[in-house]
C-alpha cells in the first residue's frame, strides 16, 4: 500500500513502513500479496509505544539468550531474547521488527524480492531453494 509517499507492508492488524531501499526497489508489487520474513534475531520484544501484540506460547534457553514462539494474529513466529529477560508462557508482550533486516518474497511464485536486505543475493532465488 502507498501511502504519503511511503510503502506500507500491511496485514492481519499489522502495518510495517518499509525501508526507502526497500520501497523503491517494490513499487512494482504495490496491491500484490507478499509474503514477509523476519529472523528471530531480528524481532524485538517489549516495543515502547506498542507494536504489534503477541502472546509468549513456548520459551526455550540457550545459555546467552531464550529463544520464545510467540503467537499474534499474522501466525506464530520465533524471537531470540536477551537472557536477562526471562518470557513466560501466557505473558502478552508487544513485537516489532528490524525493518531493515526483513526479507519479501511475492507469494505466488515464492520469487525473493529486492529489499535492502536482499540487494546483494540473486534475485530469481526461491524461497527454500539453495
Amino acid at each position: 500500500t502507498e501511502a504519503n509517499g511511503s510503502l506500507l507492508a500491511e496485514n492481519s492488524g499489522l502495518r510495517i513502513k518499509l525501508p526507502a531501499e526497500t520501497a523503491q526497489r517494490l513499487r512494482g508489487h504495490v496491491g500484490r500479496e507478499i509474503t514477509l520474513g523476519v529472523r528471530p534475531e531480528h524481532v524485538s520484544v517489549g516495543v515502547e509505544g506498542g507494536g504489534m501484540p503477541a502472546e509468549v506460547r513456548h520459551v526455550e534457553y540457550f545459555g546467552s539468550h531464550w529463544v520464545a514462539d510467540l503467537a499474534t494474529a499474522a501466525g506464530v513466529l520465533k524471537a531470540v531474547i536477551d537472557k536477562a529477560q526471562r518470557p513466560v508462557p501466557g505473558d502478552r508482550v508487544a513485537i516489532g521488527f528490524h525493518v531493515d533486516r526483513l526479507v519479501l518474497f511475492d507469494t505466488a511464485s515464492e520469487r525473493l524480492l529486492p529489499s535492502a536486505t536482499t540487494r546483494l543475493h540473486r534475485e530469481a532465488k526461491r524461497h527454500g531453494q539453495h
